[in-house]
């Protein structure tokens, strides 16, 4: 699957538009494989009559672009099912501004079996002067979906919870999370500029979280059960508006239990030109405690490598440092103090039972356009 395809727009207007790609991945086989891709329509929840094929030969790259405007579908989703061949594929979306062009990479969703997990980690949703995270969800499921979402502040660490209900094959995008959070009555903590987001997901009661005389009885959370994390989908586009249009990177959630227990490590970190003076990129690092043990503090060690592989130092404040469950802790310019162009980085769980996520961010020095990069677990 790959979730949050959009058709917001056309041409130059301001909007979004998005692509679809596979390639033939092989790898023990280079016999072309045949994928077919059935579009879903968030709105309706219904699947569009008119499909795609993939025709790949042996790791052969093809794109088919703004799939969804033929279809008349502004928000939805695509299903690829290989139908003939024995090798393997990858798929990706990619979320295009209309004004500028700046691309988000939407990574697939592999549901060949069922998630035993039935809650979901965001590592980060943010709400600055600058920077608004865009909320996409969406329920593959035929049933109504209940979406409890638990957002961590980045101060004080409690907890705020809201609750979303969505109709069977919907889909939906909130343009800016914190904004409707707030539409819901929900108070963050003042200085609240980011928090992760934990999503639990079980059949639906039909409530209406705006409404809070809607709240479901007793008697209907009792008839709820949990759903499996690879039913729905939870992602997010941070983004910075400049010039009319979009500067963003997606991301996707990480089924409770999927995280890292011990060690991670985050390359392609880079330092160079300088902030809004010379072309260049800079990067970020950022922890997030992503629960699954004893929901107890976190102790992380995180240390850096230069380009040569040699050890550079740990990073100040956290060497080593605890997160509390649920806290998300980002550092900005880690590579900057040590001079280098280019390095990775390396975080050890020292102390705590829960796991853990960790990503880089590559930002752009003159327009702030960031990149996702996620972990790499041994």
């Amino acid at each position: 699957m790959v979730y949050g395809l959009q058709q917001t727009s056309e041409g130059t207007a301001p909007g979004t538009r998005s692509n679809l790609a596979c390639v033939h991945a092989g790898p023990t086989s280079t016999n072309p494989v045949k994928l077919e891709v059935t579009y879903r329509n968030g709105a309706t929840g219904k699947d569009h009559p008119s499909k795609d094929l993939f025709e790949l030969s042996a790791f052969e790259w093809k794109q088919i672009a703004t799939p969804l405007l033929s279809r008349g579908i502004r928000s939805g989703w695509a299903a690829i099912r290989k139908v003939s061949g024995d090798a393997q594929f990858v798929c990706y979306g990619v979320l295009n501004d209309n004004v500028n062009s700046d691309g988000a990479f939407v990574p697939m969703v592999v549901t060949d079996v069922a998630s035993s997990a039935t809650a979901e980690v965001v590592p980060v949703v943010v709400g600055t002067a600058q920077f608004r995270s865009e909320l996409t969800v969406a329920n593959r499921t035929s049933a109504l979906l209940d979406l409890s979402l638990t957002l961590v502040p980045n101060v004080g660490g409690v907890p705020v919870f809201g609750l979303l209900t969505l109709r069977p094959g919907e889909q939906k995008v909130f343009p800016d999370v914190f904004a409707e959070l707030s539409g819901w009555g929900i108070q963050l903590p003042p200085g609240t500029f980011a928090g992760s987001v934990y999503v639990e997901q079980e059949t639906g009661s039909g409530a209406d979280p705006k409404n809070p005389d809607d709240l479901p009885t007793a008697e209907e959370e009792s008839d709820t059960e949990p759903v499996s994390a690879s039913k729905a989908f939870v992602g997010v586009r941070t983004y910075a508006v400049q010039a009319g249009g979009l500067f963003g990177l997606a991301y996707g959630p990480s089924p409770l239990g999927d995280a890292a227990d011990s060690e991670a490590w985050i390359y392609g970190l880079q330092q160079t030109g300088e902030r809004d003076r010379t072309a260049g990129t800079r990067s970020n690092l950022a922890v997030v405690h992503a629960l699954d043990g004893k929901e107890e503090p976190l102790v992380l060690d995180v240390t850096y490598f230069g380009p040569d592989g040699a050890e550079l130092g740990k990073q100040p404040d956290c060497s080593p440092c605890t997160l509390k469950p649920g806290e998300w802790r980002q550092f900005d310019g880690p590579l900057a103090r040590y001079g280098v162009p280019a390095g990775y980085a390396r975080v050890r769980r020292v102390g705590g039972s829960d796991q853990f996520l960790v990503y880089g961010v590559l930002n752009d020095q003159l327009n702030g356009d960031g990149s996702y990069v996620p972990m790499n677990v041994p």
